[in-house]
């Protein structure tokens, strides 16, 4: 295909170009702010599952304590019944031993129902102390977040400027190619992941680094100064 020295040359710095605009791509997406603000919202993700299983622990104590404080009241009220029939029984002896047995169960029942409420206050006071420190990792956790999301900001800031000024470079020097070479450009660009274009070179692809037969080598001078790899399919500057 024929082309003038300066759309050769313009094709080469096209290339260059869209490889700095792949390359800042890359390096903006493998920034460690990223990998390091992706580890914390993972980290306050976790802390945020603790919070949720930490809250419904807390709810069921709360309702198993107030289930046994009221059966407490309930054994109490019954103690009380069951003293003043002992008091009123006067020589109803039968009454009395009843009532005495009843008595002897319910301060064992109480007893039980006492030492049930110790554990769930205690298991209530550590989870309780387990909410502060949830509460404080959240604290450091979402500052640490705001921290990693400044740098990041920053860095994105500085990226799209970057970005801006290799897109208007691009687009200036596609403009200057012809429209048939800027296609052949773009679709040998997307089939070779990236690299369009290579230089023959001691009777090898620049790109692929494969050399090339005779008959190949001839076909591609016939067709000077821009051709195709029969290897990769690339375009190929036909220079020597």
């Amino acid at each position: 295909m024929q082309l003038r020295h300066e759309d050769m040359n313009n094709l080469m710095r096209l290339q260059r170009v869209d490889l700095d605009i792949a390359r800042s791509k890359r390096e903006f997406d493998e920034l460690p702010a990223r990998k390091e603000l992706a580890s914390v919202r993972a980290k306050i993700a976790q802390v945020e599952e603790k919070a949720r299983a930490l809250a419904s622990a807390q709810q069921q104590l709360t309702e198993s304590i107030a289930q046994l404080e009221a059966e407490d009241a309930r054994l109490s009220e019954d103690q009380v019944l069951a003293q003043a029939r002992i008091d009123t029984a006067g020589t109803d002896y039968r009454s009395i031993e009843i009532d005495s047995k009843k008595l002897r169960s319910l301060s064992e029942k109480r007893a039980a129902c006492e030492k049930r409420l110790e554990k769930l206050y205690a298991d209530s006071e550590k989870a309780a102390g387990l909410r502060r420190q949830i509460e404080e990792a959240r604290a450091a956790l979402a500052s640490e977040d705001r921290r990693r999301s400044a740098a990041l900001e920053t860095a994105r800031v500085e990226y799209g400027k970057k970005a801006d000024v290799l897109a208007d470079r691009r687009d200036d020097l596609a403009s200057r190619l012809p429209d048939d070479v800027l296609k052949r450009y773009t679709a040998s660009t997307a089939r070779g992941g990236g690299v369009g274009v290579g230089v023959l070179s001691e009777g090898k692809c620049g790109s692929c680094r494969t050399p090339l037969e005779h008959g190949k080598l001839i076909e591609l001078r016939a067709h000077a100064p821009l051709g195709t790899c029969p290897n990769c399919g690339r375009l190929l500057i036909v220079a020597d």
